[in-house]
């Protein structure tokens, strides 16, 4: 493959368009090359896939960008933008509205807290997908909700591959939509918080249970984006503005390299362009540090929760054996012992993956 064609493949790689490819070319090369042409070659040949119309797969195609587009308007982030300070503000000024594991507990029915969690921990992960549908549909994307993996946990995504035909600087706020959105509804909720308590507006004391509960889920989907060593929102955020397409992948390769190389161990050499090494540096260090975050939040957070349940639940079961109360208490069991067993089975196969990577 000569230079041009190289160089060609490598911009497509990187999502230049196909016009600014052809500018680019021209004032390098002073040529302009047939890219319909090449295009066709190597898809026949394999080297890239063939392109698929994604209007017709696409979740709710039928929405344009115009039907959205006044959703990520300047007067729209810069009313997210407000709300967000608001919110940031009150929770500096009164820390108590800072979520705690006991948050979870809606009600004093273990059966009814699970349900209401779930119900509206749906509901929220709907709207943060719709976040990055709608934003990528104003680029006109036209993307699909689905689900997907990162590392070995099962997680809704959003699938913009069509994102990266455009501008780097145009890909950035598809990219966050889901994150702005989560801090967004976190704002109003400390916001609601804060003015029923200062006796500002009324509502049941259910409902502000129900507002805790979803600021300590909206909680965790934002630690959850801090999660380096999976390819979550924020990752693919900065690995676009940083300009490193396989940042992921290079920084684990310079971990596990750091490793080999602390415990003696034999691994390949690494090689990385002297652009990149830095920021490949100070990622894994980021990485690192937010990994073990990570599981402080699971250890004070997580597992109180878990236990909780399980204990009180077990406890029920035992002591007040009815009918009218075994199902429920039952079901909250099995439910929460099942979601602890595949947490402790991912976490048990992302520890051996990491060992079988240091010995490679």
């Amino acid at each position: 493959m000569d230079e041009l064609s190289f160089e060609v493949l490598q911009k497509l790689a990187h999502g230049y368009s196909k016009k600014q490819i052809s500018n680019i070319i021209q004032e390098k090369y002073g040529e302009s090359p047939d890219l319909k042409e090449f295009i066709e070659t190597l898809t026949e040949y394999g080297f890239i896939g063939k392109e698929k119309s994604q209007t017709p797969k696409s979740t709710l195609s039928f929405l344009k960008p115009r039907h959205v587009k006044w959703f990520y308007g300047n007067p729209a982030l810069s009313f997210y933008s407000i709300i967000i300070l608001v919110g940031i503000g009150l929770l500096i000024l009164n820390p108590r509205y800072f979520p705690e594991y006991n948050d979870y507990f809606i009600s004093e029915n273990y059966f009814i807290t699970i349900f209401l969690n779930f119900i509206f921990g749906t509901i929220l992960l709907s709207v943060h997908e719709l976040s990055h549908l709608f934003s990528g549909r104003v680029q006109g994307i036209y993307g699909k909700i689905g689900i997907g993996l990162r590392l070995y946990f099962p997680v809704a995504e959003t699938d913009l591959t069509g994102l990266w035909r455009l501008e780097p600087k145009k890909r950035n706020l598809p990219l966050l939509a889901g994150i702005i959105n989560d801090f967004f509804l976190t704002s109003i909720g400390i916001i609601l918080l804060y003015a029923f308590d200062q006796e500002m507006i009324y509502y049941p004391l259910i409902l502000y249970r129900i507002i805790n509960a979803c600021i300590l889920i909206l909680f965790y989907g934002l630690i959850w984006q801090l999660m380096f060593f999976m390819k979550t929102d924020l990752y693919y955020a900065l690995s676009n503005i940083l300009g490193v397409r396989n940042l992921y992948e290079e920084s684990w390769n310079y971990i596990l390299y750091n490793i080999r190389k602390l415990w003696g161990l034999e691994g390949p050499f690494l090689d990385f362009p002297e652009k990149d090494l830095k920021i490949i540096k100070i990622y894994s260090i980021s990485i690192l540090i937010l990994s073990i975050y990570s599981v402080y939040t699971f250890t004070f957070y997580g597992i109180p929760i878990f236990s909780i349940i399980i204990l009180e639940s077990t406890i029920s079961l035992v002591s007040e054996p009815r009918l009218n109360t075994l199902l429920p208490h039952l079901v909250t069991l099995v439910f929460t012992i099942i979601q602890l067993i595949i947490f402790i089975y991912y976490l048990v196969r992302i520890l051996f993956n990491l060992l079988n990577q240091l010995k490679q």
